[in-house]
């Protein structure tokens, strides 16, 4: 991994900082790469669909984004904070604690971003209020998504998205017009048929 050894060609115990959880006194010049090798590791544990070997690395993945925060807090209008909104909201560690932390930082980056950050609203639709099968908080969470303009909003991105639809709410009569409306605005989608699935 190209972050990962340019990390540890900065620090020399960077490797085995990261396997331990030790503190590396990090600059403001190192967020990037922080945030992106967090990035590419919750990518794999997408992609593993839930393999043991993958979920192990989500603590590596919080070490990370808290290592960042603790550089710059406010980087990028809330950027580190939407990051640990999607690992807490995805954390299948069983911490009691892991809902509550997810909304806190998902308030969080709300204020940071002035509110216009769209992939908030969308992960916390996906990964919340459909677990909750709450289908008020997913409309109203959808459409706060969709009166954003992404042309003036570019410095939004991040690398926890889920991009494949969601399960649960397909069949719903709400589901597939703001899975049609939603999905290709702000992931660049290409098109979601009427029983959720892609084409």
């Amino acid at each position: 991994n190209y972050l990962i050894n340019a990390l540890e060609l900065k620090y020399d115990n960077f490797f085995e900082s990261l396997r331990l959880k030790s503190q590396i006194n990090f600059e403001k010049s190192d967020i990037d790469y922080l945030y992106w090798l967090s990035g590419s590791m919750a990518g794999a544990i997408q992609a593993s669909q839930g393999d043991p070997q993958y979920l192990a690395e989500l603590s590596s993945i919080k070490w990370l984004i808290e290592s960042a925060i603790l550089i710059d807090p406010d980087w990028q209008s809330g950027t580190l904070s939407a990051a640990m909104m999607s690992v807490y909201l995805n954390d299948l560690s069983g911490d009691k604690n892991s809902e509550k932390n997810a909304l806190s930082y998902f308030k969080l980056a709300e204020k940071q971003s002035e509110g216009q950050n769209a992939s908030i609203y969308v992960t916390l639709a996906e990964s919340y209020a459909v677990s909750k099968q709450d289908k008020k908080l997913y409309i109203e969470l959808l459409d706060k998504a969709l009166q954003i303009d992404l042309n003036k909003n570019k410095n939004y991105s991040t690398p926890f998205l889920h991009t494949y639809c969601i399960p649960g709410f397909c069949q719903c009569e709400f589901c597939s017009p703001y899975l049609v409306h939603t999905w290709p605005l702000i992931f660049k989608y290409t098109q979601v048929n009427e029983c959720g699935d892609n084409k």
